[in-house]
């Protein structure tokens, strides 16, 4: 265990908001006391070993047939030194007397506390020091709201969100520029002044017939869901009937809403016609491996009438792990197959995915690589990736994020493959007790975002001259972005295929394109500095370059974007393919008390081009290897000029057209103008080379009076010199290559094969 030398206020910190971040039972709280060789930021835990469970019997039942597919790969990650035993969580409506479920302390006095708690979670210390050209910010109506959950209403232009410290459900009207909020009833932890209670989720049910729509959000502290019914502004709560030994709360985390079709619906009466749809519910809770579902029309407000409970099948996978330690992540449904699939954990130890086939009523579940062993957010990709393989057969496509990481992953199965012979599916126990693997033909593909900004860290984007500021220590700062995890989190999928996440520690919201391989990220003005290395880096005076400009500069830190929704426009038309892209994201920053948009559709400011035999490379070890790229950039597309009609744009009122509404604001102009050629890898776990090198041959680019006036578009060809460490082990790698100015990075995926 690492002795950790904090300051008082920061140990609150730490206390206070140890489940800030779902990751069952972990905290991704950030000390900058510790910096060692040893520790890897953004995954501050031991990596302990299975735990024996004791001989506990599981109770799920055992009539549910169960096929497993593990996949027998081995990938080396950072080591990491920390202590686990940060177990706690806020507010649990249950706290048996072992529970951490707290943010009161007995040591600190109440002062501190409040004062720690409003710094550290409701944007008392959160400053807005730079500009996006995408991305506008909105302040809460009331102070210390804590946003969380955030669903978006594309028809009616409505964007909903939850306040987990007040208890409000608030919605924004886009064309009126306009907010409203609702009180939730019976929300107890607003008495407690550093209470709260984490909506993780919030679905919109779409009404037909002219009906009002309805909006559903998990409670964690009461162990519910709720209701709220537009047409009569009423609320509804729905208790679930179950809870977790350890924390009481079965912490509700992800929630589905699906229309069934009657096994009547042939018919011709007009009875029977009326019920052929009904919906249902289906969700999951973290600390209950069980899959929740219930009938809509059958729940009762304030009971657990209706719900009904389907365990998963953790004693297969996880043998060895004490169930304490398992966890579920989030699900994902597949109308094609009609099955649902669910990600599965024991944080840093083992994961899996299992998918539940609503027809059979069967379990199948599949090993991941130790790589991959806390998969959380999951979607589906294309139903069929002919193009990508030889196989000629239909593949099940996810992706799926993997926090205490910066890696994201594509992973594939045949249905040929899923359909393994009963038989050999029969020995899953016996072959899981012995580690003795099933060759299985499934294909994963390992991404990586752009490497942590140093603007986490307190240090200025670049300067006028392209330099880091002289006055830090560069190789500390090295070292801190080399071992910084930008924790790619929930992912979604929007129509024309692109994935979306969120980097809740990268503070970016970040959108993938397979087809392309190209990765773009939205850089989150906001910071607060309770939440990042912000202290003795390099000395005290590590934004002098900056402070001409800014007197009182403190943008260092996360502002926790925790949660966003795609909002899909068709008023600009579909893609070639027919479907619909996200034109804008909303999202919510939960310790800066604001939500947030970006528009996706707004012209990028330059784009990346690699040439297509750059794009797939074989390497020797030792040997280098040059990859070719061009960065082109479009001159009539500005900061400045796009700073003019960025409101414009998201269609606000002239009447609302407020600086303290919409907090990002201009940036410098001296760095406007300055791109920065970036490069990260799956080499390691947090996009490091690693012992590799990798050097770009111009790695700051300015436009600035380089271009005729009549010319739109110039051109700088730039090379990057890859050379693989000679004790690299041979595989499968991904390169990413690109660039990226203060507000979006662009870069491509090249494909290494070290040999």
């Amino acid at each position: 265990m690492v002795t950790m030398t904090i300051m008082p206020p920061r140990a609150l910190l730490m206390m206070i908001s140890t489940l800030v971040f779902l990751l069952a039972l972990y905290a991704f709280f950030i000390d900058p006391n510790n910096i060692g060789y040893d520790h890897v930021y953004g995954h501050g835990f031991d990596q302990q070993q299975h735990f024996d469970s004791n001989g506990i019997d599981s109770e799920h039942p055992k009539d549910s047939s169960i096929h497993f597919v593990d996949v027998p790969l081995n990938f080396t990650v950072l080591g990491k030194d920390d202590d686990k035993n940060d177990n706690n969580n806020s507010n649990s409506i249950n706290r048996s007397k072992s529970s951490n479920l707290t943010s009161d302390s007995s040591v600190i006095t109440t002062n501190t506390l409040q004062d720690e708690f409003t710094k550290g979670f409701c944007g008392a210390n959160s400053t807005t020091t730079e500009f996006s050209d995408y991305v506008l910010e909105y302040e809460l109506p009331q102070s210390c709201e804590m946003p969380l959950g955030i669903a978006v209403d594309s028809e009616d232009k409505q964007v909903w969100y939850v306040s987990t410290k007040r208890g409000i459900l608030g919605m924004y009207d886009i064309a009126k520029n306009k907010f409203e909020q609702h009180t939730i009833p019976q929300w107890y932890v607003r008495e407690n002044p550093k209470g709260f209670s984490q909506v993780w989720d919030v679905k919109i049910d779409d009404k037909i017939n002219d009906e009002s729509d309805e909006i559903w959000f998990t409670d964690t502290a009461q162990n519910a869901l709720w209701r709220f019914k537009k047409s009569t502004e009423q609320f509804e709560v729905y208790r679930i009937p179950g809870q977790s030994e350890s924390f009481g709360t079965t912490y509700p985390i992800t929630i589905n809403i699906v229309t069934n079709e009657s096994a009547n619906d042939d018919t011709t009466d007009e009875e029977d016609i009326r019920d052929v749809d009904f919906k249902s519910i289906y969700f999951i809770g973290t600390f209950a491996p069980s899959l929740w579902y219930a009938e809509i029309e059958d729940l009762q407000n304030g009971t657990t009438s209706g719900i009904h409970e389907l365990k998963l099948p953790i004693e297969h996978g996880f043998k060895n792990i004490d169930p304490f330690y398992v966890t579920s992540g989030s699900f994902e449904f597949d109308e094609d197959r009609n099955s649902v699939w669910i990600s599965m954990l024991s944080y840093s130890r083992k994961g899996q995915i299992l998918e539940y086939d609503l027809d059979s009523k069967a379990f199948n579940i599949f090993g991941l690589p130790d790589d991959l062993s806390s998969p959380l957010g999951i979607v589906l990709g294309d139903s069929n990736l002919d193009k990508n393989n030889n196989r000629g057969d239909t593949s099940t496509e996810l992706w799926i994020t993997n926090p205490g990481t910066s890696i994201f992953h594509n992973y594939e199965i045949s249905e040929h493959e899923k359909m393994k012979s009963d038989e050999k599916n029969k020995q899953t126990s016996t072959r899981e007790a012995r580690g003795d693997y099933i060759s299985y033909d499934v294909d994963i593909e390992r991404y990586t975002t752009s490497m942590a900004s140093p603007r986490i860290f307190g240090i200025p984007f670049h300067n006028s001259s392209g330099d880091i500021d002289n006055s830090v220590n560069g190789t500390q700062i090295d070292d801190l972005r080399n071992k910084y995890y930008t924790l790619p989190s929930w992912i979604k999928k929007s129509s024309d295929g692109s994935i979306w996440f969120n980097q809740q520690q990268g503070n970016k919201i970040s959108r993938f394109d397979p087809s392309e391989q190209e990765l773009v990220e939205y850089w989150i003005p906001s910071q607060n500095s309770e939440w990042g290395n912000c202290e003795d880096v390099g000395g005290s005076n590590r934004q002098g370059l900056v402070e001409q400009y800014h007197t009182v500069m403190k943008n260092c830190g996360i502002a926790n974007v925790l949660n966003f929704a795609l909002m899909e426009n068709d008023n600009k038309g579909r893609d070639e393919d027919g479907n619909y892209a996200a034109e804008e994201v909303w999202f919510t920053e939960w310790s800066t008390n604001k939500i947030g948009r970006i528009d996706a559709s707004k012209d990028r400011p330059f784009e990346i081009k690699i040439l297509e035999s750059d794009r797939e490379v074989t390497v020797k070890r030792g040997e280098s290897e040059k990859i070719e790229l061009v960065i082109e950039k479009n001159l009539k597309k500005g900061h400045n000029d796009q700073n003019d009609d960025i409101d414009d744009s998201f269609g606000n009122d002239d009447d609302n057209d407020d600086e303290d509404e919409q907090t990002s604001i201009r940036g410098i102009s001296e760095y406007n103008d300055l791109i920065m050629m970036t490069a990260a890898g799956t080499f390691t776990s947090t996009g490091y080379l690693g012992n590799s090198t990798g050097y770009f041959d111009v790695p700051i680019i300015s436009y600035e009076g380089n271009s005729d006036d009549n010319d739109d578009d110039i051109e700088q060809e730039v090379s990057f010199v890859f050379t693989p460490s000679k004790n690299m082990i041979p595989g499968e790698y991904t390169l990413m290559l690109g660039a990226e100015d203060k507000s979006i990075s662009i870069l491509k995926a090249v494909k290494m094969h070290i040999v």
